[in-house]
């Protein structure tokens, strides 16, 4: 409402450069309200009444923050490389308005679109050219980098290391990970923003699970247990002081550490009424998954195979709305592993290769090489096998040079396509 009436008071001045931007802010709204029609409708407009305005270094500046806001839709929607672009755009806009912030966000905001584009070492590099450091080049990173860092604007430093660290924890550079973390977090709380602070806590979580993992993997089990502690500890820092989406992702990620009862009903209620996007979406693909582990295990869980089925089925059709191909893929191919279904697997490895998703698609020639063998058809299951295994070489050959740690992560969640191909290779 405040928006709208801001809106009609640009009309009625007239300011069609406050206008453009109260527009761009009232779609980003009604994007995060799952209204995403009227978020295209107003976006466009936003759009329309800032390329008719002279050029100006002012009108720069908004017209930056109106991209901003697109790519920040188009990112929600599951549009990666298109995200990329548009703030590419932004990033020039920013320049020609000399606003320094603006263009190491407008950065930022591409190493996170290169991250979901699977391009880690492109993503850590340019969060480093955000802040400035050179060489931006995340191999070359030293404790004095770090220290530069640190003394970049607080808004800017403190996002920049959470995204370092973030990707350090997806490199396998865990020790660290954690480091910069702190950092992030100690700039988060010297400027008092609770909601900086919860995203850092949440990513000291994940790269606390990350290490438990490891430990795991190392015969470590006393120390792993201390580092699920930690994890979890951090968690509940998180979720205390989390907005609704961020506290989604808290709770599953306790849900993993620890399988509660308790949490079921409260992530299904904030899957319930949280609009569509593609955390959204991974988050109930995620959930399911993890229920049906659950249920695997102790039969005794109150969950149905039905109503794991009604949430993956859900999450497709939200993708569908979002025309996210990658999300669809995800929900479609979990719904075929866990039915053992031939058919909805192989449509999910189509749009997976579609969209060239390797980190997706290998899971579905796998489970599809599962079925053919159970099948007792061999040469199918040697087929999916090898394609499986050919996809995982690109993967891997891609991350393991990027630091040898990450292994560790890579191991566990690949080691039985490997084992199972080797065994049927022996048969």
């Amino acid at each position: 409402r405040l928006l709208n009436a801001e809106l009609e008071a640009y009309k009625l001045q007239p300011n069609p450069l406050k206008q453009a931007q109260t527009l761009a802010w009232l779609a980003l709204t009604q994007q995060k309200l799952g209204d995403f029609l009227a978020a295209e409708n107003s976006l466009a407009q936003s759009l329309a009444l800032i390329q008719s305005l002279a050029a100006t270094v002012e009108k720069n500046r908004v017209h930056g923050q109106i991209l901003n806001t697109q790519g920040t839709i188009e990112l929600a929607q599951g549009q990666a490389q298109n995200a990329l672009i548009t703030w590419q755009k932004v990033e020039q806009l920013y320049q020609k308005a000399g606003d320094r912030l603006g263009v190491a966000g407008a950065q930022i905001n591409q190493a996170q679109a290169w991250e979901v584009l699977g391009f880690y070492r492109r993503s850590c590099n340019t969060v480093l050219k955000a802040l400035e450091i050179n060489p931006p080049e995340c191999e070359q990173l030293t404790p004095a980098s770090l220290a530069i860092i640190a003394k970049q604007p607080p808004q800017i430093a403190l996002i920049g290391l959470r995204s370092l660290g973030n990707l350090d924890r997806l490199l396998g550079k865990l020790d660290e990970s954690v480091k910069v973390l702190a950092m992030s977090l100690a700039l988060a709380q010297e400027i008092n923003s609770p909601q900086e602070v919860s995203k850092t806590f949440f990513s000291l979580g994940n790269t606390q699970q990350a290490l438990a993992i490891r430990a795991e993997t190392l015969n470590q089990p006393k120390n792993a247990e201390k580092l699920r502690q930690s994890a979890a500890d951090y968690y509940q820092k998180a979720a205390q002081l989390a907005g609704e989406e961020l506290l989604l992702l808290v709770h599953l990620q306790q849900f993993h550490l620890q399988p509660s009862q308790d949490l079921i009903p409260l992530i299904q209620a904030e899957i319930a009424s949280l609009p569509p996007s593609r955390t959204v979406i991974y988050a109930q693909v995620d959930f399911a998954e993890t229920l049906a582990n659950l249920k695997a295990k102790n039969p005794q869980t109150p969950i149905t195979q039905a109503q794991i089925s009604r949430y993956l089925e859900k999450a497709r059709q939200e993708a569908v709305q979002l025309q996210d191909l990658q999300a669809q893929s995800y929900a479609l191919g979990t719904l075929g592993q866990l039915s053992n279904s031939q058919g909805l697997l192989e449509q999910a490895l189509l749009i997976a290769q579609a969209e060239n998703a390797p980190e997706i698609a290998y899971r579905w020639q796998w489970q599809l090489g599962r079925i053919y063998r159970q099948q007792g058809k061999i040469a199918e299951a040697m087929a999916a096998y090898r394609a499986a295994f050919d996809t995982l070489q690109v993967l891997r050959g891609d991350l393991v040079a990027l630091n040898l740690d990450i292994q560790f992560s890579f191991r566990e969640q690949v080691e039985p396509v490997y084992r199972e191909y080797a065994e049927l290779l022996l048969e």
